[in-house]
């Protein structure tokens, strides 16, 4: 990094330190940065949105420890693709427990049936990207990423008794589509 960005950066840091709104800053200069680092490792567009809002927390928590803005660039960069893996590493281990527990329940089932679980399962992922982004939202903290009902609260900065009626909204909904028919491959 040159002399004068590094000079500019400078001060930007130690305010980033104090002040929220000097963060902001820090944020609108790396965000896209942020979002190409985690994007080696997702496409989905609301992963990317939540793991850049996890990179920022992270970021935000330890601000204080950076000790020279020469690294900044590439210790926010750290971040993001550490926060990418991790997430993607749960991804693949919540994969291998749903494959795992399918494989439990339906050892004996033929390949008819383990065709038609594909489908269940690709059916559910549809019906769950028909409800509406805040039932959304909570189904995938709550089932996907494994979040509890308090953590996803304070994630989204609403009650606990918030999360569990849009997670029974959200059920409820699938169910009716479900009952319906509606949703189909």
């Amino acid at each position: 990094m040159d002399t004068a960005k590094n000079r500019c950066i400078d001060p930007l840091i130690e305010r980033a330190q104090r002040s929220n709104d000097a963060f902001q800053q820090l944020v609108k200069r790396y965000q896209q940065h942020v979002v190409r680092n985690i994007r080696a490792f997702t496409k989905n567009k609301h992963d990317i949105e939540d793991l850049a809002q996890e990179t920022w927390i992270k970021v935000y928590q330890a601000i204080g420890k950076l000790k020279s803005p020469y690294h900044l660039e590439g210790w926010i960069a750290k971040i993001a693709r550490n926060t990418a893996k991790d997430w993607l590493k749960c991804q693949q281990r919540k994969i291998s427990r749903l494959t795992d527990e399918l494989k439990s329940w339906h050892s004996e089932a033929s390949a008819t049936q383990t065709t038609l679980q594909h489908g269940l399962i690709e059916k559910v992922r549809c019906a769950i990207d028909t409800l509406s982004p805040m039932y959304r939202q909570v189904v995938h903290e709550f089932y996907m990423h494994g979040y509890s009902a308090s953590e996803i609260g304070q994630r989204l900065r609403i009650p606990v008794s918030t999360v569990y009626s849009r997670l029974k909204e959200a059920k409820k909904q699938l169910g009716n589509q479900f009952e319906a028919g509606v949703t189909k491959v």
